[in-house]
Parts: structure tokens; sequence; C-alpha cells
């Protein structure tokens, strides 16, 4: 046996115990939400928020059609709409919940060990696209599990420039909702106009309280649509790119095409 062919055997001996590794012990850690903890707190955190965002909003759509003679119904509506936003959100942030988990069981269950078993059996054949394919694969496959966590990391940095506001925003609107609940006394008829005329600015202040209340709103699903869709987005953005470029490389190996020729004509001639 040549020094070349242990050389080989050792390094594909190395390469089946890394994928061995990675198939028995690691995927089953990647696949436990203990693994991923503070990613899927900050995901937690992030559902309570819109949860109350969600019902502030909803409580205020309520409470702003009692003002007199429809005058607050556009910007019911408008807070009514809000509802198909959160719902988006909602569902993005439990995709990332998922995907946290799953993209890290796939990648070390199944894509890892092949990649390693490939470049281990390519040893003894020298490959250049073999070689190629397996490293981007195990580049591909780390890629996916750092996507949620470094998605995630990146959208708290923003949001943490706009935790009080969006904070500000619940509670204003719950405020100004049980403020108008509280003199909705239905055995009284006017108290509701006597709340209105005793505070300031009257209907129409209380009009501009919820327009404002609204563009709070509005500021609010923005910074989370952008954290928790377009950030996402981006990445996978870029990740499609790599693996476009992964692809794409798979197909400009000629010298692999002539190596194959080579090894046909040799197996032929035996």
């Amino acid at each position: 046996m040549t020094q070349e062919n242990r050389r080989n055997i050792i390094i594909l001996i190395f390469c089946i115990i890394l994928a061995l590794i990675s198939f028995f012990i690691i995927a089953p850690k990647m696949s436990d939400p203990a693994t991923f903890s503070k990613t899927i707190d900050s995901l937690d955190a992030k559902k309570t928020t819109v949860a109350e965002l969600t019902a502030a909003s909803t409580g205020a759509a309520a409470a702003i059609t009692l003002l007199p003679n429809d005058i607050g119904t556009p910007i019911a509506e408008k807070l009514v709409d809000l509802s198909g936003y959160f719902i988006l959100i909602f569902s993005a942030i439990y995709m990332e919940k998922f995907l946290t988990t799953i993209a890290g069981f796939i990648a070390f269950r199944y894509l890892i060990p092949v990649a390693l078993l490939g470049l281990g059996v390519n040893c003894f054949f020298g490959f250049e696209m073999i070689k190629r394919f397996g490293i981007r694969l195990i580049a591909f496959a780390l890629i996916l599990v750092l996507l949620v966590p470094a998605s995630v990391g990146v959208s708290n940095l923003i949001e943490q420039t706009h935790e009080y506001s969006i904070q500000q925003t619940i509670d204003e609107a719950n405020n100004a909702t049980d403020e108008i609940n509280e003199n909705n006394d239905t055995e009284n008829a006017n108290a509701l106009q006597e709340f209105f005329n005793k505070v300031k600015g009257g209907v129409e202040g209380q009009l501009k309280k919820f327009e404002n209340i609204l563009s709070n709103f509005i500021d609010a699903v923005a910074v989370l649509i952008v954290t928790t869709c377009v950030i996402p987005i981006l990445v996978l953005l870029i990740l499609l790119m790599l693996v476009r470029q992964f692809f794409g490389a798979m197909g400009s190996a000629p010298e692999d095409i002539k190596k194959l020729k080579e090894t046909k004509n040799a197996i032929i001639k035996k």
C-alpha cells in the first residue's frame, strides 16, 4: 500500500467519524429548542409585543366608534385594517421559530454527513468538482443553521432603538380606550358627551389623540415588518445567491470530465 493510499484511507476514516458525530450527536442537539433558547426567547418576546399591539389596536378601534356623529369611523377602519399586518408578522415569527430547530437538524443530520462522506471518498479520485461540491455544501449547511439566529440578532439591534416608542404606543392606546370606556355609561346616555365636554379639546381633541395613536401604530407595524419579514428575506436572498454560485460552480470543471474519460478508458482496457 502506497503512502498516498494510507493518507487517503486516514482522511476517509476521519470524514466518516465526523459524519457519524454530526448525524448521531450534533443533529439531535440542533433539534432541541434549548440549544437556541436565546433566539427563541427573543421571538417569544416579539410575539408578545405583537399580541399587545393587536389587542390595543382592536380596543382603540372599538372605543373610537363611540365618538359622536361617527367622526371616528375612518380611523377605526384603519386600525382594524392593521390586523392583516399583525397576522403577517405573527406568521413570520412562527416560521422563524420552526426554522430555528428544523434547519439545524437538516444541516447536521443530512447535508453535512453527505458532504463529509463525499469528500472522504473523493480522496481516492481527486475530482475537483466533488471537492468543491462538498466544501460548498458544508458552507451552505452552516449558513442555514445561522440564518435565523443571525437575522434575529440584527432585528434585535433595530428593535432596541424603537422598543420604548412601541411600548408607549400600546400604553397610549390602552389609556385612551380605558378613558372612553369608563365614561361610557349605558344607563346615562349623556355621560360620554359630558366627558367630552370636560376634557381638553372635547371631541376634536379625542379625535386628534386617536389620529396620533393610529400614526404611532403604523410606525410600530413598519418596524416589525422590517425586523420580522424584510431582514430574514434579505438574509435568504444572500443565501440564494450563494446557492446559485454553488450550483454554477458544479458545471465548470472540464478537468473533471477529462479525468472521468481517462478513468473510463482505463477500466475498459483492463
